[in-house]
């Protein structure tokens, strides 16, 4: 995916804390966050499924600031070490090991993690008492 932010551009990795700039996992990380924020705005069912930000997916506003979220994201999440990132093991039985990748999802992120994408927020608001 990576259609916002890209590893291999130097003026996106300029925006990347200094010490993650070359992370052998920024790629993956990237496109796995870019996949969770855009998830994060999309609502329906089936084939009716729409992204709820205003302008997507070709306005210059709402590009930089996805492109700006996702280098916040991911400075964070490849130097917060107290999360559980890389390969972990899940018994299923008495003999089959599965094992996947954890990257944070977007429940897991930094307060305020969404702050550019507040205006162009479309989702509906859902009222309670």
């Amino acid at each position: 995916m990576a259609d916002y932010f890209d590893p291999s551009d130097p003026s996106d990795v300029e925006l990347l804390h200094s010490s993650v700039r070359e992370d052998p996992e920024l790629p993956v990380i990237v496109d796995q966050i870019e996949w969770e924020v855009i998830d994060r705005y999309t609502e329906g069912t089936g084939d009716h499924m729409r992204v709820q930000l205003e302008g997507y997916p070709d306005s210059d506003d709402l590009s930089e600031a996805l492109r700006r979220t996702i280098a916040d994201v991911a400075s964070w999440v490849l130097r917060d070490y107290s999360n559980e990132q890389g390969v972990v093991s899940q018994r299923q039985g008495n003999r089959s090991v599965v094992y996947s990748t954890r990257i944070p999802s977007w429940r897991d992120y930094p307060p305020q993690w969404d702050r550019r994408l507040t205006r162009f927020d479309k989702r509906r608001v859902i009222y309670g008492i």
